[in-house]
């Protein structure tokens, strides 16, 4: 197939390059940084939130 897109085989098709190649640098990495990206995406979710929904008051 080479570099043919998903997109040239039919119009209604995504492109999934981007979804492909990230799950391709998945695989590769090892437990230890997909642990420490798991924490780091989470840390972006909760300051995400915080500046969407503002700081919660107990």
């Amino acid at each position: 197939m080479g570099d043919v897109k998903s997109s040239e085989f039919h119009p209604s098709l995504p492109d999934n390059r981007a979804e492909l190649d990230g799950a391709k640098q998945e695989a590769s990495m090892s437990i230890a940084e997909k642990a420490a990206a798991h924490v780091r995406a989470k840390e972006a979710n909760r300051a995400l939130m915080k500046d969407v929904f503002g700081k919660k008051e107990k």
